[in-house]
């Protein structure tokens, strides 16, 4: 797919999921902006990218710009800064998410802090972002916009409730997107990711076995997964990268699963 001088965004960028959607655009042509709110793996992804030649192009094509997505401030502020800087945004990638690991309990025992902090950046957040690039897409007369939700918007599992709630809920941003822009032409999909291997996941999974067994607890999820298996950002950021293309150009509104056939499983289908 060729995005040659195309601007996109990707928010969560500098790690996991968000750091393949980056290099996988980079790697097609564009021109990349990784935004983060932490600065230290922001600027070691850009510089692992610069140095490892991980797309063949000589000019530099990702940039990172530290930002907090879900600060009503920060968020218009740096989209602004963004268009001034490049001229408009192409393609609006909302990755930026959290699930901290205390949040894995029961909703009677989940505080009210942690399900405000984890609505905020994984709703708000992906709010602001299309609430100050839209405008933008409907002055140049086109843009897509890609929100990372999760299979857990789709079919939950226990003690995930604000995370659950937050991926079901940017799934209905994403059809609402749709429904009010396709006649600008600016088009809305959802993406909802199984479980994927990123470092994310190797916490959670440590942490959950105390540090122990941690292997053996990753074979269950592969196991989980009708294909045999849990995913890679790299398999995640090759649909994002066909969702924003124009071979794609009709789809608007949806919600894809990209998660080895877990949600194709009935409730009857135990292991």
């Amino acid at each position: 797919m060729d995005f040659d001088n195309k601007i996109v965004v990707v928010t969560g960028g500098a790690s996991g999921i968000g750091e393949g959607i980056c290099i996988a655009f980079a790697m097609a042509g564009a021109r990349v902006i990784c935004v983060d709110m932490d600065r230290e793996a922001g600027t070691s992804f850009i510089n692992e990218v610069c140095t490892s030649k991980l797309y063949p192009h000589e000019q530099e094509l990702v940039n990172f710009f530290e930002m907090n997505v879900a600060d009503a401030c920060q968020a218009p502020q740096g989209v602004y800064l963004l268009l001034k800087k490049y001229g408009g945004i192409d393609v609006l990638v909302n990755n930026a998410a959290i699930q901290p690991l205390e949040s894995y309990t029961p909703l009677h025992l989940l505080s009210v802090d942690l399900w405000d902090k984890i609505l905020n950046v994984n709703l708000r957040g992906y709010f602001l972002m299309a609430r100050y690039c839209i405008p933008s897409m409907i002055e140049q007369g086109s843009g897509v916009i890609i929100n990372i939700a999760s299979v857990t918007g789709i079919a939950v599992s226990k003690n995930i409730s604000a995370y659950a709630a937050s991926k079901a809920a940017a799934i209905s941003l994403t059809r609402s997107i749709a429904l009010e822009y396709g006649d600008k032409n600016i088009r809305s999909v959802a993406i909802c990711p199984g479980t994927i291997d990123t470092p994310l996941v190797r916490r959670t999974l440590s942490s959950q076995t105390h540090g122990l067994a941690t292997d053996h607890a990753k074979e269950k999820l592969d196991r989980a997964h009708p294909i045999g298996r849990i995913g890679t950002p790299e398999e995640v950021a090759e649909v994002v990268l066909f969702c924003a293309g124009s071979g794609a150009s009709f789809m608007t509104g949806s919600v894809v699963t990209v998660d080895g056939g877990l949600t194709a499983k009935g409730a009857w289908a135990v292991e």
